[in-house]
């Protein structure tokens, strides 16, 4: 039997689904938009683009998102509501695990952003067991960008 020197995962959908709809709703709450408009601004958008690849900060997609949908919560408000939309997907978390015991060293790598990660890690004690996380927002370079798999490659040898 092979033995794989090291096991990479993708976070979302694959260890963790998601969907943003349950932000934009929960946005849409608080905003003078409705929630289909919110999660058009949330989800795949240019904005979002921006943000998973750190060209913009927390702050200032905040403020994007306030200016664009009459948003009037405060920030950790909006994180709160943009970030809870995460749901465990048991058998990888498991599969995971497994490979721990094994001691196969394991990674992330998402496309993500600093909002989503602050609350997985808060929230799914399972993250916190990796060997190392590849993020788009801390590299500037989205997946299916070759520098973002370079990291990757670097970073599990």
């Amino acid at each position: 039997m092979i033995v794989p020197r090291a096991v990479v995962f993708d976070l979302g959908k694959v260890l963790l689904d998601f969907d943003y709809g349950i932000a934009a709703r929960k946005i849409a709450s608080r905003s003078q938009r409705p929630p289909a408009e919110i999660q058009r601004l949330i989800d795949q958008s240019a904005l979002l683009f921006r943000y998973e690849t750190g060209l913009v900060t927390r702050d200032q997609f905040y403020r994007e998102i306030c200016g664009a949908s009459g948003f009037g919560g405060s920030i950790d408000e909006f994180s709160g509501f943009f970030a809870d939309v995460f749901v465990a997907i048991e058998p990888m978390v498991e599969l995971h695990e497994e490979l721990r015991q094994r001691r196969i060293p394991t990674y992330v790598f998402s496309n993500t952003n600093e909002l989503a990660v602050s609350h997985v890690r808060r929230n799914f004690p399972f993250f916190s067991n990796f060997d190392g996380y590849i993020f788009s927002y801390e590299h500037g370079a989205m997946k299916p960008d070759a520098k973002l798999y370079q990291v990757v490659e670097e970073q599990t040898q």
